[in-house]
């Protein structure tokens, strides 16, 4: 077998062999579901790449809740001002009312339509809130995903530093056995 760098050493050592149709991904020989990625630091499982994919993905979504949570906190804050507004014009239209009773027939009509938006508003607020509910209660759950995920991604550094010291250990190896062979040829 032909080596033409050190990670191809490495990777027959492991018991790896390169993909030919994606480049610096290699699987094991005898379990070809572990998939690994060449580094400058040696050879990491895919997974791990993905588990920084995943949490950019949910640091993502956490942000875009959050732009959601805002725009719901400031659509309840207009239709509450809405809401006080529309009151204000019901005391309007009732004292009106008590004064104008030849035109009784077209303020009790208006009075209605009023009290339509009121409780069709009040109906929207109450949906605000249980949408605003819900965002919340998403936004915790992708939070402690986002800390499960980062914890991870903290064993996996770990690992890869083992095989860091795996990979020098090899390296003392390999320069030994190539110091075996200078003197064997001498």
């Amino acid at each position: 077998m032909k080596f033409k760098t050190a990670y191809d050493i490495i990777a027959h050592i492991l018991g790896l062999r390169l993909l030919k149709e994606q480049e610096n991904v290699y699987v094991h020989k005898e379990d070809r579901s572990k998939r690994f990625i060449r580094t400058k630091w040696g050879f990491e499982p895919v997974e791990k790449h993905n588990l920084k994919v995943r949490v950019l993905y949910l640091e993502h979504e956490i942000e875009k809740l959050n732009r959601i949570n805002e725009e719901l906190e400031y659509d309840n804050e207009a239709l509450i001002r809405k809401r006080e507004g529309l009151r204000k014009q019901l005391g309007i239209c009732q004292e009106n009312t008590k004064r104008m009773k030849k035109q009784k027939g077209f303020i009790n009509k208006l009075l209605k339509e009023v009290l339509d938006k009121n409780v069709a508003l009040d109906k929207k607020y109450e949906r605000l809130v249980k949408s605003k509910e819900s965002a919340d209660k998403q936004l915790e759950n992708l939070k402690l995903s986002k800390a499960h995920l980062l914890e991870q991604y903290n064993d996996l550094i770990e690992k890869n530093r083992e095989q860091k010291k795996h990979l020098q250990e090899f390296q003392k190896v390999i320069a030994g056995l190539k110091e075996k062979c200078k003197q064997g040829s001498n």
